[in-house]
């Protein structure tokens, strides 16, 4: 997740914009890149979806126009707070995630 909020952080993203950002950081092969899940999506395109959704469950980013996401200033913040990975036990600790869901 510190990855997209690191990217929405920047500017305004789309899951499309940040899937493609996912597939050249971490230097994806054309294999992974191509892995489907059970219902025939792609594999990174899910995992960049769900992370923007726990982010935007948290407050940390935020839908500034249709399909269309920016950090808060909370997630600014939080990302300046929290060194390294982010987990859901982070965003748990987040007021008002839990409720979100």
């Amino acid at each position: 997740m510190r990855p997209i909020l690191e990217l929405a952080s920047t500017g305004a993203i789309a899951r499309r914009s940040a899937t493609d950002a996912m597939i050249k950081q971490h230097r994806l092969t054309q294999e992974e890149i191509d892995h489907r899940i059970p219902s025939g999506g792609s594999t990174i395109a899910n995992r960049t979806g769900w992370a923007m959704t726990f982010l935007t469950k948290a407050g940390l980013i935020a839908k500034v126009a249709p399909r269309t996401y920016q950090a808060t200033e909370a997630g600014k913040k939080f990302l300046s707070e929290h060194a390294g990975p982010i987990t859901d036990a982070d965003l748990r600790k987040i007021p008002g995630y839990r409720e979100a869901w």
